[in-house]
């Protein structure tokens, strides 16, 4: 808290981190600023999903759930939440995974998982939210959610969690 108090100018990318920087630091006035992350729409935008599905070799005929971050074993990241919820789901679902889902998660999905790898390029990241019906974020903490924006930036439809710096992103 002292070096928040002492510093000249805070930046937060969201709400929720702004208010965890009053709250630990107090009130900064002026020396606080709210400058939420953005992304280049230039690089993340809408690409046509069986071109997507076709290069990323994902068979058409099935909904595809998207889920992925840098870790998705992190507790916060809620992948359990996310699993229970693939029980009330169609079966006729394909979940597709990109980061570093743990492998007891794509055991428990069987067929129906699909792990795309850590992403290393925009092209790969676009090719992969291009390919879903859906990008779901079940993180029941997160700082801001970069991936939502990029998804949504692709003309994808996020579901997550009104947890944190997604409420700044997904009304």
């Amino acid at each position: 808290p002292w070096m928040l108090r002492s510093a000249d100018l805070v930046t937060a990318e969201s709400r929720e981190l702004e208010r965890a920087v009053v709250t630990a630091a107090g009130e900064l006035g002026e020396r606080l600023r709210y400058i939420p992350n953005g992304v280049d729409t230039a690089e993340y935008r809408p690409l046509d999903k069986a071109l997507a599905r076709s290069i990323l070799g994902i068979e058409e005929g099935r909904r595809v759930v998207l889920c992925g971050a840098q870790s998705l074993s992190q507790r916060y990241k809620g992948l359990s939440v996310f699993l229970d919820a693939t029980e009330l789901v169609e079966s006729d679902c394909r979940y597709v995974f990109f980061g570093r889902p743990d492998p007891s998660v794509l055991a428990r999905l069987g067929e129906r998982a699909r792990n795309l790898g850590f992403l290393h390029d925009t092209a790969s990241l676009r090719l992969a939210y291009a390919a879903a019906d859906v990008f779901v974020a079940p993180s029941l903490q997160e700082a801001f959610g970069k991936t939502l924006i990029e998804a949504l930036a692709c003309g994808t439809p996020v579901v997550c969690f009104d947890a944190g710096g997604p409420r700044d992103i997904v009304e």
